[in-house]
């Protein structure tokens, strides 16, 4: 999935606009509870403090564009 999102954020140029965490659920069973993360791999969209997307499981780069595209120039 990383390079799935990766091809998204160099299509609209969006590096800048996000900050990627890669998280070990295995290593960080406590952030992962916190986050309620049941499926791996799990992308959260955080703004400020607040999950404001969640995409579960392995999806397509289309569908993965249209979930992020609210924060996509």
């Amino acid at each position: 999935m990383e390079a799935f999102v990766d091809q998204v954020m160099q299509e609209r140029q969006n590096h800048q606009s996000f900050q990627r965490l890669t998280i070990d659920v295995d290593r960080q069973p406590d952030v992962a509870r916190r986050f309620e993360v049941g499926v791996v791999p799990t992308i959260l969209v955080v703004d400020g403090a607040e999950v404001v997307r969640r995409i579960e499981g392995r999806v397509s780069v289309p569908e993965l564009r249209r979930q992020l595209s609210p924060w996509l120039r």
